[in-house]
């Protein structure tokens, strides 16, 4: 079992198409033996956004603020 806090995860801003202001936090990843799992910590900037998008697998947006 891993234990973690999110202020000792790294913080990666997303550099990709139609995305502004977003960074990227994997506290539980493919790093810690779960390739099939993972959990991801997505925050937008005031004015942040993602473009509409799909994905092939099912996921959880959980928003905790804004």
């Amino acid at each position: 079992m891993k234990i973690t806090r999110l202020d000792a995860c790294e913080t990666v801003p997303i550099q990709m198409e139609g995305i502004e202001g977003a960074s990227k936090q994997v506290p539980i990843g493919k790093q810690d033996g779960t390739p099939n799992f993972s959990v991801r910590v997505f925050t937008l900037q005031p004015e942040g956004h993602t473009p509409h998008h799909s994905h092939q697998s099912e996921h959880v947006n959980y928003i905790l603020q804004g």
